[in-house]
This record gives C-alpha cells, structure tokens and sequence, in this order.
C-alpha cells in the first residue's frame, strides 16, 4: 500500500511539471539512469525553425529558389520543410504543381517540378546522389558557424542554391543542462546536423560531448552500443523519427528528469511518513 502511494505520489508530481507518466515502472527506472542522449531539434531548440538566410547561385533569383523549394516541401511534415513553406506563404508566392515527391529519411526530399528534377537537402543526400558541393564550400562553413543548419536545393543534380535555417536555444535549456550534470547525468547531444552546427549548441549549452551528422538508424546504434558497452542505463530524447515523442514533450522530459531523485524521492518519502503515521494513530487511538 505504501508503495502504491508512493507511486501515485511521483506520477502526480511528474505531471505538475509536464510529464504524463503512463507507467509506473518509468520511475523506479528512471532512477537508474546515468547517460542522456538528447536531439538538437525541438528538444534544446523551440523547434520552430525559420528561413533567415536564401543564397542563390546559377543566376536564379531569392524567389525562384523559394518557390521551387516550398512546392517539394509541401508534402513534407519536418520543421525545416515549416518553415521553407512558411517563408513562400510570407512572400506571397504561389506553389507549383509538383509529383514524384519522395522522402529520404534523415537527408532530404525529391521531387519533380516543371519536368525538373529537385532535390532538397544535407550533405548526406548530395553524397548519395553523387553531387559535389566544394565549390560552395565557404559559404556553407560561414552559414553553420552562425549556427544556421544549410539546406541545399539542386537542379537536375546541379546545386542552385542554399537556405540557412536557424532555430533558437530554448531559454530554459541551459538551467535543465547544468542541473543534470550537477546530477552526475552524463549528456550526449546526438543530432543529424552538421558538426560545426551541432558545436554551437553544444558550445552555447556546454556540453561537451557531442556526434553530429547521424541518421536515425545512426542514433538507434548510438543508444545500443553504449547499453552494449557499459553498465549505464540510457535514456534517449530524440525526434519523432527515432521515439514518437512530439517536439514540447520532449523538452518536458528533459526539463522533468532533474527532478527524478531529488524532489520525487522526496515527495515519497513525505507521503510515506505521513501515511505511516495515520495508520499508527489509527491503531492507537482507540474509539470511546
């Protein structure tokens, strides 16, 4: 019985700070946790991305570029296809018939528009459709220094030009990141972005481990060789294509867990005290 309140005691404090505990069993196991792998997007960052810089190259306009790209990634649910679509809405830019459309999970998207082949994506995507992007090199390196994550846009295999997107720091990641290293929680940022993107975050959140430029299957071995190769529990906070968890939730488990064996672990053991002692009065005080 003790116990079963106990329980009840921490899912309801777990739920004053945003995390819906479905099962109980999460806390007794969340106590054993000691590595934290965490995704970059919608977890440290708002995970509401936004166009700020349109780099045109081949003599294509700002416009175009946007055009072309927002009719691709209109059937894309990523933030970064968001906030693409967003920035043509904003503009008033009218999408075009597209077809062919087809998602590279953790690269990119392509897609056919006005009979021209159009891709959109990381570098992992130019890689495999064997598309050499040196020749821009510098100006991606000055983008991902900013912190902006680059996004190149191709035609018929032909890099045309390049959208730097930045997405802010949550304001309350960097107390959540220093509580759990005073927790002794040893935190991973583990994110499909380029390194020089990725180190930002990292630099600006101060943690100082970091893998970047990982697929989602690249983040799923993370998380089993670690298991494999320690005794450490691991805890994972990734995006929706590695978990299933939304963006807010996320960062709720991230902000929650510095409380997991400070202020729960309280909160039991207050409410055991106090059911200890009505069942001692109960036994004692006798009815007249």
């Amino acid at each position: 019985m003790l116990f079963r309140s106990s329980i009840l005691v921490g899912i309801g404090r777990g739920a004053k700070e945003g995390v819906l505990i479905r099962d109980a069993d999460v806390l007794q196991r969340m106590s054993q946790v000691t590595v934290l792998l965490i995704d970059k997007t919608g977890t440290l960052t708002e995970g509401k991305p936004a166009v700020n810089t349109v780099i045109p190259l081949k003599e294509h306009s700002r416009e175009t570029l946007l055009q072309l790209a927002a009719s691709i990634e209109i059937h894309s649910e990523h933030p970064l296809a968001v906030a693409i679509c967003r920035k043509a809405q904003e503009q008033g830019l009218e999408l075009l018939p597209s077809s062919d459309f087809q998602s590279m999970s953790g690269k990119g998207v392509l897609g056919v528009v006005n009979s021209q082949s159009i891709a959109l994506g990381n570098q992992a995507l130019l890689s495999e459709l064997q598309i050499d992007p040196e020749e821009i090199s510098n100006q991606t390196l000055l983008l991902r220094q900013e912190g902006q994550t680059v996004v190149y846009l191709c035609i018929d295999k032909t890099v045309c030009g390049l959208f730097g997107i930045s997405d802010p720091i949550r304001p309350q990641a960097q107390e959540a990141i220093r509580d759990l290293y005073r927790e002794k929680m040893d935190v991973i940022l583990a994110t499909g972005d380029h390194s020089a993107t990725a180190y930002r975050v990292a630099n600006a959140l101060n943690i100082s481990k970091m893998e970047a430029e990982l697929l989602p299957e690249g983040k799923n071995k993370k998380i089993q060789d670690l298991q494999f190769h320690s005794v450490c529990r691991v805890f994972p906070v990734f995006s929706r294509d590695v978990t299933g968890h939304s963006s807010h939730a996320r960062f709720l488990v991230l902000r929650a867990l510095k409380y997991d064996l400070n202020s729960i672990s309280f909160s039991f053991l207050c409410h055991v005290v106090c059911v200890f002692a009505v069942m001692l009065a109960c036994y004692f005080i006798k009815p007249f």
